[in-house]
């Protein structure tokens, strides 16, 4: 947050494994000469006593106690010193190659692995100044820096090589890591899968084993791991092969270490593996390559290219043609700087296709500038060629693609007078830092009190999120509680009307553009106003009509909340009551004229709504709202609905069969679903069916049924059997009677016809539209029709195939029996 620190990027290992998943299996024909090639360990020291390692170590220092040996006072730097010499001896011997390791130990962190970026860069100046070939740094932190940014270049151009851990937090790659010239190495497991917490991204290069065992301070050994451990068996494979090619440049030892590699992810290149894992005696084998991407002369067989890297290719001809895939984590805008030494570099031309199937976009010119383009989130392509190179030239070039974020949509917003105004309601806002020093003002106009929360996220560690609310009258808030890459939340802030302005930038020190975003997250609830205030106490109750929605709030946790309503009939009276907010429990009373509960509920913790029907005679009526903690961010809803009873039913007041179906209850020949309802629209099976006409028409009880689906026990087995031997009702050809199967409206009329017996009726004239004459029941219903039992739809049609409803069953019935 407030102090930029490297801390070294060491975990302590939980499992061992051996320092290196492959064993050179050959040993050169030639053994190397060695030259006087010096690793530099920038950490906490190296414990100089060690037995297994002094014998390496050439004279260093010590910048955070001047004037004193380098000394470990943590153990980090003597355990990166023990995976160096380990790696080294057993590749050396096994290659042939005559290296003794050279370590020099330059102290630039304290004995808790923590330092700044100064002491780092210092580190860095004084290994480059003193010979070291190899700079080696197993720490990192989120922050770029043009001063460290300047040192890595500067020793680059001096033809020495950094190497560094990529971090252990499962985030963005660390810096210097991520710088375009360092060697970035994140860490695998023993079967070959990225370690979850090795950092990755768009700057790794390589992977190695993230568990090893190694020498400890104070003379011993110990089980570590992390990428730090794994950076360190980098070096050695690069110390080992500058030994065997000393002319190579520090590219070129990148470029080999990222030839050799075994890819172990997606194909090619990818974020979480780098080029793949690193193979050391690949490395000591293989033959160096002038372009490790080929074969890619077509758009099929595109290499993936990272962003913020140096990489290095050729163009061998001018038939050769280079195709790379650019997969754009973000919309922006692309940097492309090439560099080559050729003769014909000027000839070099970058086609950019934002589709395959469109017309690309070509630069010329690559080497004497660099060329800036938008390319839009999602793959992209780039072809690289040179149209007039002889059949015989290669054209060396160094590729250098950066990525800048567009500025999002709420930009030109970095001044407070420029701040973007929001709608007063709660949103999720998207930015990014797309330049230096970039900050975004944004403003809220509250027209009604209520409550503002913030919550300000990033999807990188490279952001540390400060947000400042600001009113005028109002003191300013500055929340900058978290670090790198975690989310800033402000609390609960009662808000008055007027303008709330909020900034929303990165930590100070983080003031370069950014390859992410941030969230900005407002939850706004205004405080609502009771509309029925006062109704505190019963005498004060709020009138109620059925069927209307009253809206309330409970804002102090003694707040009561009365409600009343006559009943002029006996009535089902169905209350209703939603919209109680999450985390509160309202509790309901119903009461009589001389306020006694007659009825009670309360909602559960995960539900926001009560529901609850009561019995009641004519009279009046109290509803008691309580609640266990206020609120007043939003309004319950709550509706009374009286049903009269009829009949028993309490949802047939209104039905157009309501008379049919008391003529029926009255004689109980019918029955509802309890809780006063008879459900008219729903349909009806034949069990119910034949129960209905068992007791309207009083059959004899007969013999036990014969249906395989009809048990003696059923509660409608007597009158399926009785249905049966008064041929008003039969079975299936498979001996069943499906006693639960819904009545269509034919069957509903041909089962009720029955009832009646066989008449001789005229039917030509009592035809529907829908039945021809030749259907099965076109007799039954031409004879109802003609008796005024059955009337049909408006259109003139019957609809035979549409399931019956218990109304259209108890209206025929009532007219069949002329009751």
């Amino acid at each position: 947050m407030k102090r930029i620190i490297i801390k070294g990027l060491l975990c302590l290992a939980l499992v061992s494994t051996s320092l290196s998943i492959f064993q050179a299996n050959e040993v050169s024909a030639a053994p190397q000469l060695t030259d006087k090639l010096t690793i530099a360990i920038v950490d906490t020291g190296v414990d100089l006593e060690h037995a297994d390692l002094k014998k390496y170590l050439v004279s260093g220092t010590n910048l955070v106690k001047p004037k004193t040996t380098p000394m470990d006072d943590n153990g980090h730097g003597t355990n990166v010193a023990g995976v160096i010499v380990e790696a080294v001896l057993k590749n050396s011997i096994a290659r042939g190659i005559a290296w003794t390791p050279r370590i020099m130990p330059v102290k630039a962190l304290d004995n808790e692995g923590t330092g700044d970026e100064e002491r780092l860069g210092a580190g860095i100046s004084y290994a480059v100044d003193h010979g070291a070939r190899i700079v080696l740094l197993s720490l990192g932190l989120n922050k770029f820096s043009a001063y460290l940014s300047g040192v890595v270049e500067k020793a680059e151009k001096q033809g020495v090589l950094l190497i560094a851990a990529s971090g252990n937090e499962g985030e963005s790659v660390k810096y210097p890591a991520a710088y375009a010239s360092v060697l970035a190495v994140g860490g695998v497991k023993p079967n070959l899968v990225a370690e979850e917490r090795s950092n990755y991204g768009i700057e790794l290069d390589v992977v190695a084993p993230w568990n090893v065992y190694t020498t400890a301070k104070g003379g011993g050994y110990e089980r570590q791991e992390g990428t730090s451990m794994a950076a360190p068996q980098v070096a050695a494979a690069c110390a080992l092969l500058w030994t065997k090619y000393p002319t190579m440049s520090p590219a070129e030892i990148r470029n080999m270490i990222r030839q050799t590699a075994q890819d172990i992810g997606p194909k090619g290149w990818d974020e979480h593996t780098g080029y793949g894992l690193l193979r050391t005696d690949l490395a000591l084998v293989d033959k160096p390559l002038d372009d490790i991407y080929e074969s890619n002369n077509q758009a099929a067989t595109a290499k993936r290219l990272p962003f913020g890297k140096k990489s290095e290719a050729a163009l061998s001809d001018k038939t050769d043609t280079d195709w790379y895939i650019i997969d754009a984590p973000y919309s922006g805008s692309l940097q492309m700087d090439i560099v080559s030494d050729s003769t014909e570099a000027k000839s070099i031309e970058m086609t950019y296709y934002k589709k395959l199937t469109e017309t690309g976009t070509t630069y010329k010119g690559l080497a004497t500038k660099e060329v800036s383009f938008q390319v839009t989130k999602g793959r992209n392509y780039l072809r690289i060629r040179s149209l007039t190179a002889s059949a015989t030239t290669i054209i060396k070039y160094q590729m250098y693609p950066q990525l800048f974020v567009n500025p999002d949509s709420f930009e030109d917003n970095d001044r407070k007078f420029k701040a973007y105004v929001l709608p007063a309601r709660s949103q999720m806002i998207t930015g990014t830092f797309h330049q230096n020093s970039d900050q975004d003002w944004f403003m809220l106009p509250i027209t009604e009190a209520g409550t503002l929360r913030l919550k300000l996220s990033t999807d990188t560690s490279r952001i540390d999120s400060v947000l400042r609310i600001e009113k005028t009258g109002m003191k300013t808030q500055i929340i900058d509680q978290k670090s790198d890459g975690q989310t800033e939340t402000s609390l609960p802030l009662e808000v008055t009307p007027g303008n709330y302005y909020f900034l929303v930038s990165n930590v100070k020190d983080y003031s370069f553009p950014i390859i992410g975003e941030y969230i900005l997250q407002i939850d706004y609830d205004k405080y609502y106003i009771d509309p029925n205030e006062p109704n505190d106490r019963s005498f004060q109750s709020t009138g109620m009509n059925s069927g209307v929605t009253y809206d309330g709030v409970l804002d102090e946790s003694t707040d009561v909340d009365w409600f009343s309503f006559n009943v002029e009939k006996e009535s089902l009276v169905h209350l209703e009551l939603t919209n109680i907010p999450h985390n509160r429990t309202i509790y309901l009373s119903l009461q009589n004229y001389v306020l006694k509960t007659i009825n009670n509920s309360e909602n559960t913790a995960d539900s926001t709504k009560i529901n609850l029907d009561t019995y009641l005679l004519p009279g009046k009526y109290y509803i008691e709202l309580k609640v266990d903690e206020s609120f007043q961010n939003q309004l319950y809803h709550i509706k009374m609905e009286a049903s009269p009873v009829l009949a028993g039913f309490a949802d047939i007041s209104k039905h157009w069969a309501k008379d049919s179906i008391v003529k029926l209850a009255n004689l109980n020949l019918i029955n509802g679903y309890g809780n006063y309802r008879f459900l008219p629209d729903q349909t009806i099976t034949r069990a119910e069916a034949v129960s209905i006409l068992n007791k309207a028409f009083s059959w004899k009880n007969q013999s036990t049924s014969t249906f395989k689906d009809v048990l003696a026990t059923d509660w409608y087995n007597q009158a399926i059997v009785n249905a049966s031997k008064e041929n008003v009702a039969s079975g299936y050809p498979d001996g069943s009677f499906k006693p639960n199967q819904e009545l269509n409206r034919m069957e509903m009329a041909a089962l009720l016809s029955r009832t009646q017996g066989k008449q001789s009726v005229d039917t030509s004239i009592s035809s529907f539209s829908d039945i021809d004459k030749t259907y099965w029941g076109a007799d039954i219903l031409g004879e109802m029709k003609t008796k005024g039992w059955i009337l049909g739809f408006k259109d003139g049609s019957f609809q035979p195939d549409r399931l019956a409803t218990r109304a259209e069953f108890a209206q025929l019935l009532v007219k069949i029996m002329n009751y």
